[in-house]
């Protein structure tokens, strides 16, 4: 029912028959009715208060949001949401909304807007709409994530591509050696092919690394197999020998072949 209708019928209230009374608050508490029901669908919080900040309406979306029971909202609820210097005095006098995210964390973690505007006219209220944003904040951060994770294998493949070609070209320099060495003397062939083989194994698991670093980035299901411990024991001695004979270190294995 229009508000000029409204109007028209209070300033005549007079001399309106009873029946005729009767039917028109019958009609204006069906209206009520009808507007509490969209209200109540809407996923929005929305709640309606007086120029004295009394509370006049509140959905159940607005309750779930701010987890509380009817009746328990107070203005001083909303001021928080605003800043320290908000007060609700600050909100009655100023003519325009206000808009605010937020973010909480109890009782669970969420992004709310909280929007606040004046309505009517010399006694003036306020609307205050309630939206979750969370579903939106949660997906501008799966999308931030995607775009990282897309930039990160750019990277990768760049690196990989730069180590892959002088890799590729350390291996085969090290497959030249080894066709030189067998034209030793026998007393410096041994060392040598020794040294060229523990070379070409270090380039072949540097190519496995590039490889394995490549998959990092783009999961995928691993693949397990059962191998000898002893043997890749023996393989690390292998690799680190050099090395702990300039240390003076010696290492005794005892390892049981099972």
């Amino acid at each position: 029912m229009k508000k000029d209708t409204i109007d028209k019928l209070i300033g005549r209230i007079d001399h309106i028959k009873e029946e005729d009374l009767q039917r028109f608050f019958v009609k204006l508490a069906e209206q009520q009715g009808f507007f509490q029901q969209v209200f109540e669908a809407i996923q929005e919080g929305l709640i309606l208060l007086d120029s004295k900040g009394k509370i006049l309406f509140v959905n159940q979306a607005a309750l779930k949001l701010l987890d509380k029971e009817r009746g328990q909202i107070t203005p001083e609820d909303f001021c928080i949401f605003l800043g320290r210097d908000c007060t609700w005095d600050t909100i009655q006098q100023s003519r325009t909304a206000v808009s605010r995210d937020v973010e909480i964390f109890y009782p669970e973690h969420k992004f709310l807007n909280i929007f606040i505007s004046p309505i009517g006219g010399r006694n003036q209220g306020h609307l205050i709409l309630i939206r979750d944003e969370t579903p939106r904040q949660k997906k501008n951060a799966e999308n931030i994530e995607a775009e990282r994770l897309n930039a990160l294998t750019l990277l990768a493949a760049g690196v990989a591509h730069e180590i892959g070609n002088p890799l590729n070209s350390i291996g085969l320099h090290l497959q030249l050696l080894a066709r030189k060495a067998k034209q030793l003397p026998a007393e410096y062939r041994t060392d040598m092919e020794e040294l060229l083989k523990t070379a070409e194994s270090e380039t072949t698991r540097l190519d496995v690394i590039l490889k394995q670093f490549l998959q990092a980035i783009r999961p995928t299901k691993p693949i397990r197999e059962p191998h000898n411990i002893e043997t890749i024991i023996m393989e690390v001695l292998k690799l680190l020998e050099p090395e702990i004979r300039q240390r003076g270190i010696q290492i005794n294995t005892d390892l049981q072949p099972s």
